[in-house]
């Protein structure tokens, strides 16, 4: 979609994080209940818990089912629900200012092989790990914001 496109874009995860794409799959992510809807603003509260991710091959949208997995997943199977889960989910918890969380998906080119968990989750670089895995350009991308929630009302000092 190009709305979708124009949201990722416009936040600068296109030129900052991945290039230019084209969608060719669905990708849903739901946090209980709650779809992430690109650019949202999500409180941490609401992310504490893994997400649900839906994929679904806008090619066969007709006819095949959703895959679910969480966090960094790979090996995903058609029809089914499974995968390998790479890195286990943590949940945002950003300390100030407004941050970017971003789902990717790609579609592994090379067909099943072993990808290992990156040393550190702190300044990953998307394109470099596609590129060292050879996973060809995104499928989908979808992406949310987060802030520090307000500790409420604080006791004035006299």
């Amino acid at each position: 979609m190009p709305g979708q496109r124009d949201a990722l874009v416009l936040a600068g995860v296109i030129g900052d994080v991945l290039d230019p794409f084209n969608r060719t799959a669905s990708l849903r992510v739901i946090y209980d209940a709650r779809a992430v809807i690109n650019a949202c603003e999500l409180r941490p509260s609401q992310v504490a818990n893994p997400p649900r991710i839906e994929i679904l091959d806008d090619n066969t949208a007709a006819n095949a089912g959703a895959f679910t997995f969480y966090t960094l997943a790979t090996q995903l199977k058609e029809n089914t629900c499974t995968g390998d889960e790479v890195v286990a989910y943590e949940s945002p918890q950003p300390w100030m200012g407004i941050h970017r969380y971003l789902f990717v998906l790609f579609r592994q080119q090379m067909g099943w092989q072993r990808i290992d968990a990156p040393a550190w989750r702190q300044n990953f670089m998307t394109r470099e790990f596609a590129h060292f895995y050879n996973l060809g350009t995104p499928i989908a991308a979808l992406y949310f914001t987060s802030q520090r929630e307000s500790t409420g009302s604080r006791a004035r000092r006299r």
